[in-house]
């Protein structure tokens, strides 16, 4: 019995040895294979890290001012001459821009038409030359040194031709009248009611032929301006012609 005891003892020391060797091989065998692999993956990485290093990276050389064509755009607009549009056309350089901006397209065809305002009056229509210069500067003349005031069309007038004014300085109506008539005038149909306040008196001015006017002095009725049924309508005091070459003043007797 003592001997079969041992035998069984020698038995599983003997097992128990080959397990310890079997579980150490297994042990140091997988701490190799992760070192070995930890080792190529290291590897692998270096080597990757050099070919992104020695790779080139592309640069772009600026460009020259002068050797680039620079995109232009023409632009036609329009112009009004004598009321009448006329087109122009224009060249604009376009900037250069960077290469992080948004570029637009380069070349674009703009076309504008100006159109003249209706209400402003044709320059065709309007006293140009000398004399407008000369019934501007006559209407100032006689406002500052006659205190006229112009009214225009009579209130009630069936004839359109009637025009009224007034004015406060005691100088009479056949004195100022032929440089009113040059201010003021715009037909020799027209009528015109001079009235002279300060004295009261309405004058009558009208043109008899080409070269005369003739003025009637007539007394002042109240409210008379502002009907054309009244105006006129008072006594006639004094009468005269003044000829419009000479500027020469004659009373009628």
């Amino acid at each position: 019995m003592g001997k079969a005891r041992k035998s069984s003892r020698k038995k599983h020391s003997w097992l128990i040895g080959i397990v310890v060797i079997v579980v150490l091989a297994l042990l140091f065998g997988g701490n190799n294979r992760k070192e070995k692999a930890t080792e190529r993956s290291s590897a692998r990485n270096q080597s990757e890290t050099t070919d992104v290093m020695n790779t080139e990276i592309p640069t772009e050389k600026p460009t020259k001012a002068e050797d680039t064509d620079i995109p232009t755009t023409k632009v036609t607009e329009a112009a009004t001459t004598n009321n009448k549009p006329t087109e122009t056309t224009k060249e604009i350089t376009n900037t250069p821009v960077s290469d992080n901006s948004t570029v637009e397209p380069d070349r674009e065809e703009i076309t504008t038409t100006i159109v003249p305002e209706t209400n402003v009056p044709s320059s065709e229509n309007m006293p140009t030359g000398e004399g407008a210069l000369d019934k501007e500067a006559l209407k100032a003349k006689l406002n500052s040194e006659q205190g006229l005031i112009w009214f225009g069309n009579v209130r009630n007038d069936v004839t359109g031709k009637w025009r009224l004014s007034e004015y406060a300085s005691s100088d009479s109506q056949e004195t100022i009248a032929f440089e009113y008539y040059k201010a003021y005038f715009e037909d020799d149909e027209e009528i015109h009611a001079l009235i002279n306040i300060s004295k009261s008196r309405t004058a009558c001015i009208s043109v008899l032929s080409g070269n005369m006017l003739s003025i009637t002095i007539k007394k002042y009725i109240q409210g008379e301006e502002f009907d054309a049924k009244k105006l006129f309508g008072g006594e006639t005091l004094e009468e005269y012609i003044v000829y419009l070459d000479t500027g020469r003043i004659e009373k009628v007797e």
